[in-house]
């Protein structure tokens, strides 16, 4: 497997979500320096993000075959991505203005003590019980 593949269009449960992860993620990445993408994937949605930013990104992902993948994808937009859990940030206190965060499990302490004061965290939660 190399990263995901949108090939196949599965067919929604229900309406579209009222709103959009990637429109407001790019306007808070436009003002940020420094940003970390939790659970990158296969990086395809941060790779789409990134065009034109030239700050510091850092992706994490804790699924082995995605992280070389993620790796190979985002290296021409300049980020790096670490393997690790999302539970557990291996980054400064204070170390990013924004933390992306789509559809990946956090810890609240967590993404606060590696955010700057004044940083944003944009998340697309689902439900657990979403589809049932």
């Amino acid at each position: 497997m190399e990263g995901w593949t949108f090939a196949h269009e599965p067919r929604p449960l229900g309406p579209p979500p009222p709103w959009d992860y990637a429109a407001p993620a790019r306007t808070l990445l436009a003002q940020a320096g420094g940003v970390l993408d939790m659970g990158t994937g296969g990086g395809e949605v941060l790779a789409e993000l990134l065009a034109g930013f030239g700050g510091k990104a850092v992706a994490t992902e804790a699924w082995p075959p995605n992280v070389a993948v993620a790796a190979r994808r985002l290296a021409a937009a300049g980020a790096r991505v670490v393997h690790c859990s999302s539970l557990d940030l291996p980054f400064a206190d204070a170390a990013f203005d924004l933390v992306l965060n789509r559809h990946e499990e956090l810890d609240p302490a967590g993404v606060a003590r590696v955010l700057r004061p004044g940083g944003r965290v944009p998340t697309q939660q689902i439900h657990p019980g979403y589809g049932d």
